[in-house]
Parts: structure tokens; sequence; C-alpha cells
């Protein structure tokens, strides 16, 4: 498909027909409508459909705040143009549905200037974001009747299928897509997606590989590097991270990936190692805020929380350095949650808290927002969480109803709201929600449901191994599954899952609370064990 802005423009009047003819082809207007002027359904503004198309392209590539900028200069340059605003809210939707609301409304408003066709996709993401997936797609398998064909449709009938658990049926709409649209990258996501989902990973293997050999380095690496670590392959991922590196020398996150194999493995210097490759002297600031975040995961999976302080405050003086107050603010509160999640200390987390709030209101992003409410959680301060999260949208309003409900004790409530949010969630804040609800099962006595949560925290090792939450919470399962068969009454299981904590943890800080108390209940379960044996 050709873009305007590759055409070689002729005068006004003759560019005005060219685009009007370029328009009825591609929004598929009926000619009989023709008459109504095309400025009726879209828009005349050549430069303006010339940034719609590329934000299109964007979503395509999975780039939606590079899209979310495009499609405001369209609506800048014409602020009719309908289609425009539905794809800025489709854009910010996958990172905000609160925020997506509002352009969606003005496209609403305005959709007798949107083709036809167009007005079911419009229509379905406001049933999602009014009534969620289930009447959304009852809208699209309408429009399916009448245009079995449209690319948009198919995906998004796909993507309904995947977020309600349909897996199979997701895969079905997604390999029409790919028939029509080999590259399109949120198809490859997705499918990739849904074969990790049903646990077939040689199927993600192949999907992850066709991904690469389409669009090279990105998010295509990180799921080849999940499908290889997956399916246990870990030298020919090692291999192709490894060349992939050589050809991209400036995709620092390429060196991450080979981290998170390295640690899969157990080779947990070497990855280390990897990491401090980015951090020195002569490496640009793009390189060590890679690295620093490396290390820090790797700090965090191996208890050595001191040094994940002194990364942290690397990371704040680079992001100060560079004149980025939003990554520095919201690597200030971040070290702060650190605080929490190693020595479960509120007033020293809330100390380097205190130190973003002269720049949270102009320049945190909803990612220090999110941290600034978790930690509002663990300080039992839940009025301020709601009206935190209230701002994030209903997705992460629900991930903070689970941690408020797990919090005060509320297990069924805390684990029906996590839920709503696991299928849709992060790997790092999916282990989060998991581990919260597990500890609340435990301290209610509730000890085959503490155990299956342990067990999905560590379940999503097996497809994300190290990252910002997750590289916390894994480690903590054994710990916790250690303490909950003691209270069942297994001895040996109980053993098995503190040592396998302690082994992780055998160069942690000694002063960490979860490491003392391990070391004592080892100690008596060994002792225990050692008298009935007598």
């Amino acid at each position: 498909m050709t873009s305007i802005a590759e055409f070689s423009f002729p005068p006004v009047e003759a560019c005005k027909n060219r685009l009007s003819n370029r328009i009825l082809a591609e929004f598929h207007i009926p000619v009989q409508l023709a008459s109504r002027g095309v400025a009726e359904v879209t828009t005349t503004n050549l430069e303006a459909y010339q940034h719609y198309f590329k934000g299109e392209e964007l979503i395509d590539k999975f780039e939606f705040g590079e899209a979310q900028d495009e499609f405001e200069k369209a609506i800048a340059l014409d602020s009719t143009f309908a289609l425009a605003y539905s794809r800025l809210a489709y854009a910010i939707a996958w990172w905000n549905t609160e925020l997506a609301k509002e352009p969606l409304h003005k496209a609403l408003a305005l959709i007798d200037r949107i083709p036809e066709k167009e007005r079911y996709l419009v229509r379905a993401q406001d049933a999602q974001l009014e009534e969620g997936f289930k009447a959304s797609l009852s809208i699209l398998k309408e429009m399916e009747r009448i245009y079995p064909d449209d690319k948009e449709m198919l995906f998004n009938i796909g993507d309904k299928n995947f977020h309600t658990g349909q897996y199979m049926q997701a895969v079905e709409y997604f390999q029409k897509v790919l028939v029509m649209d080999p590259t399109s990258e949120r198809t490859l996501m997705h499918l990739a997606g849904a074969y990790q989902s049903v646990e077939n990973y040689d199927k993600l293997l192949e999907v992850a590989k066709r991904w690469v050999s389409v669009t090279g380095p990105g998010q295509s690496h990180l799921w080849l590097n999940i499908a290889y670590a997956a399916t246990g392959r870990f030298e020919p991922g090692l291999k192709s991270l490894e060349q992939a590196r050589e050809l991209y020398p400036e995709k620092y996150a390429i060196t991450g990936l080979i981290v998170q194999l390295y640690t899969y493995q157990g080779k947990y210097d070497k990855a280390e190692a990897e990491a401090k490759t980015l951090v020195a002297e002569d490496q640009p600031a793009e390189a060590k805020q890679w690295g620093y975040g490396d290390l820090r995961e790797i700090y965090a999976y191996l208890g050595r929380y001191r040094e994940i302080m002194e990364v942290y405050d690397k990371k704040i003086r680079l992001a100060w350095a560079t004149n980025d107050t939003a990554r520095a603010i919201w690597y200030q509160i971040r070290k702060a949650n650190h605080m929490i999640y190693g020595w479960n200390d509120v007033d020293s987390a809330w100390k380097e808290a205190a130190k973003t709030v002269l720049f949270q209101e102009s320049h945190g992003s909803p990612d220090y927002w999110y941290s600034w409410a978790e930690l509002n959680v663990y300080s039992g301060k839940y009025f301020e969480v709601d009206e935190t999260a209230k701002g994030l949208g209903r997705a992460q309003q629900q991930v903070f109803q689970s941690l408020i409900h797990g919090a005060k004790g509320e297990c069924s409530k805390a684990k029906s709201f996590a839920d709503m949010r696991l299928r849709e969630t992060p790997g790092f804040r999916k282990a989060l929600l998991l581990y919260r609800v597990a500890e609340c099962q435990y301290e209610k006595g509730q000890w085959q449901e503490a155990i299956e949560a342990s067990l999905e925290v560590q379940d999503v090792y097996t497809y994300v191994p190290l990252s910002d939450g997750l590289a916390v919470f894994y480690p903590k399962s054994f710990y916790l599954l250690g303490k909950v068969y003691e209270e069942k009454g297994d001895k040996q299981k109980a053993i098995e899952n503190t040592e396998k904590f302690l082994d992780l943890w055998k160069d942690a800080d000694p002063d960490l609370p979860d490491l003392i108390d391990a070391k004592e209940r080892l100690a008596r379960l060994k002792g225990m064990t050692q008298k009935n044996n007598l």
C-alpha cells in the first residue's frame, strides 16, 4: 500500500482529486457516498492523512507511543478527522484505558464522518472500554458477517478471544491476518502469546523465528529468548542473541536477553558480567541505564538489596544528568518499593518517596504512579491508593483492589480481583499479584490455596525469568512455600523449598528479614527431622 507521502504532488485541485480517489479505495467507501464529498467521511487534508497513515504503520509495529504522536498531529491539522481520533484512542488504550475515552468519545460524536465499515471498529472499541471484551466481540462478529476479509476486524476478534482465554480461536484469526499481512508485529506477538499460553513452546519458537526474520531486533528477540528458554535450547538461543548483538550493537536490550538466558541456567556470574559490560565508563548513558536495570534484577533475584540501592542511586544520577526528570523520580519511587521488598522498611521507603513529591504532578508517568500506589498499599493508605488508581484506568484499579484486599486479609476478594487481571497482566506484575494473594492465604491458614498461588508465581518464571518484580518474587515464592509446608506438617517439602530459597540467596545481605527467618526455620526443621529419625 502506497502512502500519500510518496506521491509527487500536482497542483492543488488535481491533488485533492487524487486524495479523494485514494481515500475511497483505502476505506472502501461506496461510490454513492462520493456525492457527499470525501471530506464528510474522512479528511481532505493531505498532511493530516499522511500522519494518520504513519500512525497506522506504527500500530502494526507495536510502537504505540509514536503512533499516538502521529494521530495527535493529524488531529491538530484537521480537528474533524474522526478516524484519527478513534485510532488515537486505540493507541492510548494500550497503556491507559481511562485516558482513551476522551478521544474515542470525540470519534463517536463525529461518527458520520467515518466510513460505514470502520464504524463497527469504533463501536466495538467503545463497547470494550465500557463493558469489556465480550461486548466488543459481539459487534466484531456482526462486522465479520458483512466484511469477512477486513484485516483490522480479524485481528480484533483474535485479540478479544486471546484476552478471554479462547487461545485456539485466537490462533485461527491471527493466522488469517498473517496471510494478508505477514509483517504485522501486533499479530505475531499475540500469536506467540497464544502458543505460550497453551504451552506449545515449539510453535512459540516457530513464530518467534518468523517474527525475527520479518522485523529484526526488538520485541521479536524477547519472544525468541522466551521460546529458547521454555524449550531448554540455551545454546542456540545464546548464539542467536550474540549474532544479533554483533549486527545491532546499539540495541542494548539484546544484552539483557543474554543476561536472562544465563540466569535461566543458574550461571549468575556470567549474567552479572554481561550486564556490567553495559555500565563501563566508556558506554553511553542509554547503555548504562539498560545495564543498571539488568544488574538491579540480578541482585533482586539473589537477595543483594544493598547493591540494588547503589544501582538505583546511579540510575537516578544518570537520569538527572540527562535532564530526564520523569525517569529520575520513577527510579526514586522504585528504590522505595525495593526497600520494602528487601527489609520491609516502610519509614525509609517514604523518606525516599518524599524526594519525588515536588515533581510528581508535572513529571509523574503511569509507571511512577503505579509504584506510588503500590507504596501506599504497604503503608495502609487505601484511600490514596484508590484515588491514584483512578487515573491509571480500570485494569489498574482492579490490580490495586486485589493488593488492598490482600493487605486487609480478605483473600477471596484479593484472588477474585487478581483473576480478573492475570491473563492481561505483564509477568512482573502477575508475580506481584500472585505472591501477595499467596501471602494472604498463608496468613489465613488457607494452605492449599497458598501453595497453588506460589506455584503460579514459579510458572510465570517459565517465560519471564528476570524482570523487575518477578526477580523479587520468584525466590521469595520458595521461602513462602517452605512456610506453608511447615504449617501443613510436610517437613520434607518445607525443607526442600527453604533450601532452594537459601541456595538462591546464599550471597544475600545478612540482615534481610526473610533470610534470617528462613535460616532459623531450616535449622528448626532439620533439628526436628533428626529427632524423629533417632
